[in-house]
């Protein structure tokens, strides 16, 4: 939209800088829909807008009117903006609710993944269905394990429950992940001992805090 100002000074002509506008987008190779630009005469000093200088002075209405028809609206900003606030209420719960800083990078991460699959649809437009598929797509075509799997169900399950309010039906449909068959290695007390008399300094501190207090490897380097 071309907006001319100042129309009601004694010197304006609008009519000029309406060719000279014209000439311009001819010397920058506008196409003929460029060409047809819509344009509007005002006054922003006097407080009014109109199509042809002929017509009678009165509000910005005709302003207004131009921009509602032919400038349309952001619907790409406000979809993005909607999901950057859903990850930060998402965030939020998550710290209401005592989770670790750990699991909460984790559950955010696999909510932006989910969304991304899907085109950057809502989740709240979405349902067990697209969970479903997302899960059953870590499985076959990403061939996570079944640790992984489950992190990433977890995640989304407590997205839908505890932000969105909605109930997830049995997601039954889900192709699962390989259970991993190796088995984890447990020390006997003898053997944690002496591993802990070889440490010393900040590392004997966090190893002691792990070990004692069963904190996570994260808390317990921050605690360190």
């Amino acid at each position: 939209i071309v907006v001319i100002n100042k129309i009601d000074r004694d010197n304006a002509n609008p009519k000029k800088v309406l060719d000279q506008v014209f000439e311009l987008f001819i010397s920058l190779n506008a196409t003929d829909e460029q060409l047809d630009f819509p344009f509007i005469y005002c006054s922003a000093k006097a407080g009014y807008a109109k199509t042809e200088l002929e017509h009678a002075s009165g509000t910005m209405e005709p302003l207004f009117d131009a921009i509602v028809k032919h400038i349309p609206p952001p619907r790409a900003r406000a979809a993005h903006e909607s999901l950057v606030q859903l990850l930060d209420q998402l965030r939020a719960h998550l710290r209401t609710l005592h989770y670790s800083i750990r699991t909460e990078q984790v559950y955010v991460d696999w909510a932006r993944r989910f969304i991304l699959h899907h085109g950057k649809r809502h989740p709240r437009d979405m349902g067990s269905a697209e969970v479903e598929a997302f899960l059953s797509h870590l499985a076959v075509q990403r061939n996570v394990s079944a640790a992984t799997q489950n992190q990433a169900r977890s995640a989304l399950l407590f997205l839908y429950r505890e932000v969105l309010g909605m109930a997830l039906p049995w997601l039954s449909e889900v192709v699962s992940a390989k259970q991993s068959r190796r088995l984890p290695v447990v020390l006997t007390e003898r053997e944690v001992r002496e591993l802990l008399l070889q440490l010393s300094g900040t590392n004997g501190l966090v190893a002691g805090l792990l070990y004692g207090t069963g904190m996570r490897l994260l808390e317990g380097l921050l605690a360190g």
